[in-house]
Order: C-alpha cells, then sequence, then structure tokens
C-alpha cells in the first residue's frame, strides 16, 4: 500500500496518517469478513477508538495518543477470539501493537507480535504495511 506522501514527494502528515488509520479499519473489516466465513465462528464484530491517555507509570505520566482497532468473534463452544491493533503516539516517538487474544473456559490464549516502534511519523509510516500484513497474514491461516 502506498500512503499519500509517497505519491507526490513531499510529506504530508495528516493526510498520511489518515490513510493509515483507515487501512487499519479497511484491514480489521478483512478479518471480521473472513471470520464470519468459519463454521464455528457465532458472529464477528469490529470497532476502533482513539484516546487521550496520561499513564504516570509510562512516559512520566506525560500524555499519549492511541488508536485502537479490534475484531471479535464469538466461537462456538463459548470462546471469544479477539485481534487487537493500538497505535500510539508517544512523547518518545510512534508504535504498533498486535494482539491475538483467545479466551476460552480453560484458559486465555495470547499471541502478540513484536512492537514496532519508529521515533518520527515518517519513519513509522514506511514501516507500518509489513507490520499489518504480519497480523493480516496470521488471520488469514487462523483455523480452529
Amino acid at each position: 500500500m502506498t500512503y499519500p506522501d509517497e505519491h507526490d514527494g513531499k510529506e504530508n502528515g495528516p493526510e498520511t496518517l489518515m490513510a493509515l488509520l483507515a487501512h487499519v479499519s479497511d484491514q480489521m473489516s478483512v478479518v471480521a469478513d473472513g471470520l464470519r466465513t468459519k463454521s464455528n465462528v457465532k458472529s464477528a464484530s469490529r470497532g476502533c477508538d482513539i484516546r487521550k491517555y496520561s499513564d504516570p507509570f509510562r512516559f512520566g505520566g506525560r500524555e499519549f495518543y492511541n488508536f485502537d482497532a479490534y475484531v471479535e468473534a464469538e466461537l462456538e463452544g463459548g470462546s471469544l477470539l479477539c485481534w487487537l491493533v493500538d497505535i500510539n503516539c508517544t512523547p518518545s516517538g510512534w508504535e504498533i501493537e498486535r494482539t491475538v487474544h483467545l479466551r476460552r473456559s480453560s484458559g486465555d490464549e495470547i499471541n502478540t507480535f513484536p512492537v514496532m516502534r519508529a521515533p518520527t511519523f515518517s519513519q513509522f509510516a514506511g514501516r507500518f504495511s509489513e507490520a499489518m500484513a504480519e497480523l493480516i497474514e496470521a488471520a488469514r491461516s487462523y483455523s480452529s
């Protein structure tokens, strides 16, 4: 995927940011639609949220912004499968966290991907597609 600042050779941070967030939302729709085709999935929903946080344990209590997107799938037998993407704009730069969480009556299974961090938005945008591709590939290969 290319982003607006790659088309014209000059950086357009706000437009690139919106393109990245739209891409996450679109890809989470793909994950939800894929899960709905599985015979053991009763229902799947998705959503996203953006917030400003202040956490005394992170960044010395300085504020940071978080965009999260998720897909939740209720499985036959009562298990819950969640795909999560968090994009954080922090005082030290940008990061993307990706997690797959399976909650069963026998216990939780959590699969996390390495956090991708970049000190600048341009560097983050340049590495973003690879980070999302890892999560989408895992979703495509999901089987119960």
